[in-house]
């Protein structure tokens, strides 16, 4: 993860944020959302965002926590800005270990089954699920982005990916605990073992095909080489995924 040094004034931020940021060096050790995300030297993450947008990956992160998937979150507070602060989780994550691309397929592998067998019951729903039901009420070919598909999945245009998503997208169900982002830096290695999820802003009940479809085109992205996707698949197991639901997942996400 990048972490660049910052330096923050300490008072504007709630009462109950200041120790921690206390004597503490501090990195910003932002990325794609919209969130700021700080890292404390002292072993800490705290997440800044707008109020109300983070308090559902907060009920999340604890659910991950007491599941053993994830590090725990100590403080959430909406209290002008949403702040949730956890502990930093132990080891790095999995694009520090490129040069060991079997061990990746598989501590993925075994790290998402781990999490697809976990209980659901009063879990909120994915958003990737929300964002493929707009889409199959309004569905569209514009925005097509062909480099999230991986050349093996044989979908070459915006109209062959909006036929399958057509097709098979009423076939995706919202049955499994998915992370929703399952791509190699939210996954957290000790030891060439899985230690935990990070980044679960797009966590939640959802099609187990997404985190399958994310893990995919992570390890591709990142190797070069779509051996070690297929090295996955097989670890995970191919019977107990649906190919062509695979392939609608790349299909919407690039429509969307």
């Amino acid at each position: 993860m990048i972490k660049q040094p910052v330096f923050i004034d300490t008072a504007s931020f709630p009462n109950e944020i200041r120790p921690f940021l206390q004597n503490a060096r501090v990195y910003d050790s932002s990325c794609r959302s919209n969130a700021t995300v700080y890292y404390l030297d002292s072993g800490f993450y705290l997440k800044v965002d707008a109020v109300g947008a983070l308090k559902r990956e907060a009920a999340l992160a604890r659910t991950f926590f007491e599941s053993g998937l994830g590090p725990e979150m100590l403080l959430y507070l909406p209290e002008g800005h949403d702040y949730m602060l956890s502990r930093s989780a132990e080891g790095d994550d999995l694009t520090q270990h490129l040069d060991k691309p079997e061990m990746l397929c598989d501590v993925l592998a075994k790290a998402l089954r781990m999490l697809h067998r976990q209980p659901i019951e009063a879990l909120p729903i994915s958003s990737h699920m929300q964002i493929f039901a707009d889409f199959a009420a309004n569905p569209r070919e514009e925005g097509f982005n062909a480099e999230l598909i991986p050349e093996s999945f044989g979908i070459r245009s915006a109209q062959e990916a909006l036929r399958i998503a057509l097709e098979n997208s009423s076939r995706l169900q919202a049955d499994t605990l998915i992370h929703g982002d399952a791509c190699l830096p939210n996954v957290i290695v000790k030891d060439s073992a899985f230690s935990a999820f990070i980044d679960l802003g797009m966590a939640g009940r959802g099609d187990k095909h997404i985190d399958l479809f994310w893990a995919c085109w992570s390890l591709q992205y990142n190797l070069q080489n779509e051996k070690y996707m297929e090295r996955f698949l097989d670890a995970y197991g191919r019977e107990a995924f649906d190919y062509e639901l695979l392939r609608t997942v790349a299909a919407l996400d690039a429509l969307t």
